[in-house]
């Protein structure tokens, strides 16, 4: 009995549904064979998650929704009805998840504010309310503390005038 060697995927997943595809095993004496597929986290390799049992194909769709990114490696068994048993484990497949982020126009949310300083004069002020996620990301911290100095200019500038 030949070994299902398996040929797809390789390397990284991205989408969440994938084509397992693998070699057909050839049994010298012609018996018919089933395969079984089954997965595992790197890790934890004492516990395979099957896929399909028995099945007469050399090929399944894999749904990675639910699977959290890591790495990960199928098995295959080819089996014929004799009970001669072969497997196949994949090299390292890595499950890449992407998040999606929706664009923003503005790092920073505004709204003003008017602040009584002790001499009893209205200064106008910009306060930040609210933060996005994309703050800190790509430099946004830099609009930040740009932001933050000057509101702090502007307050200054006015309290001395």
């Amino acid at each position: 009995l030949t070994s299902p060697d398996i040929l797809t995927p390789q390397g990284e997943i991205r989408d969440n549904i994938v084509t397992i595809e693998w070699k057909n095993s050839i049994d010298s004496l012609n018996h018919n064979i089933t395969y079984s597929v089954f997965y595992f986290k790197e890790g934890n390799n004492d516990t395979l998650f099957l896929l399909i049992a028995n099945t007469s194909s050399t090929s399944i769709t894999w749904n990675t929704t639910n699977i959290s990114p890591g790495i990960y490696y199928i098995v295959v068994v080819a089996i014929c009805d004799h009970g001669l048993v072969v497997t196949a484990i994949s090299s390292p497949i890595e499950v890449i998840k992407e998040i999606a982020t929706e664009p923003t126009s503005s790092f920073i949310t505004e709204t003003s504010q008017t602040v009584t300083t002790t001499n009893q004069e209205e200064s106008s002020i910009t306060k930040i309310t609210s933060l996005n996620s994309d703050t800190f990301v790509s430099g946004g911290w830099q609009l930040l503390v740009a932001s933050l100095a000057m509101s702090i200019a502007i307050f200054i500038r006015k309290k001395q005038k």
